[in-house]
């Protein structure tokens, strides 16, 4: 048996195909312990806080179903995306919340924005789990409200219709299978505040598409000490209402082979894609090997490994090599760790990321992939306290092709994308998290970026200092009280031949939202949300102002 074990440990190593990697993030998951002891699968987290334009935030349902963002309006402040990288609380005797199988969710409110949800759920089992949502956002497309004595957004109308679908069986114990699939459809107009001579005689109208499927298998219920896998395949269609078309093949696995108390970790990936535009097709495709060694002592810790990619079009293929280094120490064990490392990686442009970046993007984009040359890093984390976490961090990179969005020559309401020859980046970034008993919890992001690039003139559309602060205030289970406060500085913005180069002004706003659970009538609450409170018109893109204040109100009803 020994034997097996070793050869098959020999095979990892040597084929090292389709592995998935760990990533930075994972250089900083050591950094706070406590004790977990949770009766069922729950797993406490930070919430992540996105600020989006217009968004009735989501509520704190207790069904077990895949993550999703609501939102009443289609455009965001990408730079504003906040993902916390801190780790969640100790928690301990955490009751199992009482599934719901069902709810129903509605809204309406000014700009006629309508929000609509259904979800349905299985109820907790050992082996299988399924579900279904359904969701509508929309708002009206001539609208013309004024805000502090002056019209804005005119016919920045929207529509947003999505579908999607999970389920999974677990066999024996030991392995798992799960499916996805969905179909999203999103619909806007090209807005801008422009002079009409500027405007083309051509539509304003835009949608786009998305359909996807993933099928995963893995052996969740591994013994501790053998190796855990997982392997998945999934296909992406995107098209836009101009039959710009997008198709994507994608398969990958993942290993985790310990070894003597450490680990040997090792992924990969494979991406097929075909690009048609209504000029040309190309076929693109990226082959990603990553292989690494997990190791532990004492209050040491280090991931030693490297990463390689293998891109291919009509035109030129490349390969890459990136050291994958990271290591960090125990200063103050619970309270302090430091941190520091070296690592890179290839970032596969799309048309479908691009659109959903920018969904004001031109219909034939110029598609390159950004290569991040090498990624420096240092810094500490830690806790002040069992209930607070940390984390402070300095990075150095390096890119070549970083993608940047300027205005079309041809169609100033559009946003073609250019790339960057020699981008580096100095970044600055920290996080504080605070839980103030059971209900009220608190927490902080700030990022500050430094670019310089080699043959463009400006970073344009991207910001140099992002501040953000969140909370929620959870009173008995009945009124939950969250909000955002945030900060961008200025940006440029140009034109595709860098010779009108504008600068946006700084901007802040806040979001705010509430709900209330009605004890007479179990399952039934009602919420409010609070988007844009100050009512400012600072540009989501250039030439694109955010809407003013904006109030959406409506009630769910869940069901046992």
């Amino acid at each position: 048996m020994g034997s097996k074990i070793n050869l098959l440990r020999i095979s990892i190593a040597t084929v090292g195909m389709f592995l998935f990697s760990i990533g930075l993030a994972n250089a900083q998951d050591n950094g706070l312990s406590g004790t977990i002891v949770v009766p069922g699968d729950i797993k406490p987290k930070l919430a992540d806080a996105v600020k989006i334009d217009v968004v009735p935030a989501q509520e704190n349902i207790t069904v077990k179903k895949p993550a999703m963002t609501y939102t009443t309006d289609p455009y965001l402040v990408p730079s504003l995306t906040y993902k916390t990288k801190l780790q969640a609380f100790g928690l301990k005797n955490v009751p199992l919340p009482e599934l719901q199988k069902c709810f129903v969710k509605g809204g309406f409110g000014n700009y006629t924005n309508i929000y609509g949800e259904l979800f349905y759920n299985t109820l907790r089992n050992r082996t299988d789990l399924f579900s279904v949502d359904i969701k509508h956002l929309s708002g009206d497309a001539n609208n013309t409200n004024t805000n502090n004595n002056s019209t804005i957004v005119k016919n920045s109308g929207f529509s947003t219709n999505s579908f999607d679908a999970f389920g999974s069986h677990i066999f024996a114990g030991k392995y798992s299978l799960s499916a996805s699939f969905g179909d999203r459809r999103d619909a806007n107009h090209f807005y801008a505040t422009i002079p009409d001579s500027l405007k083309p005689n051509l539509s304003d109208y835009q949608a786009f598409n998305d359909f996807h499927a993933k099928l995963n298998f893995e052996n969740t219920g591994a013994d501790s000490g053998k190796l855990r896998y997982k392997i998945g395949v999934g296909f992406n269609s995107f098209v836009d209402y101009y039959k710009t078309s997008e198709s994507d093949v994608n398969i990958g696995a993942k290993f985790d082979e310990p070894l003597n108390g450490n680990h040997i970790v090792a992924d990969g990936s494979y991406d097929a894609m075909t690009y048609k535009t209504t000029e040309n097709t190309v076929d693109r495709s990226i082959l990603k090997i990553n292989v690494g060694y997990d190791f532990k002592t004492g209050i040491f810790r280090a991931h030693l490994g490297f990463k390689t990619a293998n891109e291919k079009d009509s035109t030129h293929t490349f390969f890459h090599f990136y050291p994958d280094v990271r290591l960090e120490t125990d200063l103050v064990e619970k309270y302090l760790t430091v941190l520091a490392g070296i690592t890179g990686g290839l970032e596969n442009n799309t048309f479908r990321s691009f659109a959903y970046e920018n969904p004001f993007i031109v219909s034939d984009p110029l598609l390159r992939n950004t290569n991040n040359n090498f990624s420096l890093f240092g810094g500490i984390k830690g806790s002040f306290s069992s209930n607070s976490s940390f984390l402070l961090t300095a990075a150095f990179k390096n890119y070549q092709n970083l993608n940047f969005y300027v205005q079309d020559t041809t169609d100033r309401r559009k946003y073609a994308i250019v790339y960057d020859n020699g981008t580096s980046d100095l970044n600055l970034h920290g996080e504080l998290a605070w839980s103030f008993m059971e209900n009220l919890d608190l927490s902080t992001k700030i990022d500050l970026n430094s670019y310089h690039v080699a043959s463009l003139k400006q970073a344009y559309e991207r910001p140099g200092f992002q501040w953000m602060l969140t909370g929620n205030y959870n009173l008995e289970h009945k009124i939950v009280f969250g909000g955002d406060l945030f900060y961008e500085g200025s940006r440029y913005a140009a034109d595709l031949g860098e010779k009108t180069i504008t600068t946006l002004k700084p901007f802040v706003d806040m979001n705010a939202h509430v709900s209330y659970a009605f004890d007479n009538v179990k399952g039934l609450k009602v919420f409010i949300e609070l988007n844009n409170i100050f009512g400012y018109q600072y540009m989501i893109w250039n030439n694109y102002p955010v809407r003013g204040f904006q109030i959406v109100g409506g009630a769910m009803f869940s069901f046992l």
